[in-house]
């Protein structure tokens, strides 16, 4: 498997929770910075992610854990227009 195909589940993982959780406009970008994959979410919520434990029945809530848990680097960034999501991953090798 490519590193583009290894990558799509992260950035669509970020992208899903970005539609199932903002009300109004987003904006998703992804980017590769020094040798990491980065995805960003702006929107204008100023409601930070809010882990939820995880519905077998279909009802979701393992997102937010998922990206958290295989970012190397996850952070949340308050600005007066909302905040930032940001999640990165060291490229594959």
């Amino acid at each position: 498997m490519g590193r583009r195909r290894r990558s799509r589940p992260r950035g669509g993982r970020v992208a899903g929770n970005a539609i199932r959780h903002t009300r109004g406009p987003w904006h998703l970008s992804l980017d590769q910075r020094q040798g990491k994959l980065v995805a960003t979410v702006r929107d204008h919520s100023n409601k930070a992610p809010v882990p939820r434990s995880g519905d077998l029945c279909g009802g979701g809530g393992f997102g937010l854990g998922i990206v958290r848990r295989l970012a190397t680097d996850f952070r949340v960034i308050p600005h007066q227009q909302g905040k930032t999501v940001q999640a990165s991953w060291s490229r594959p090798r």
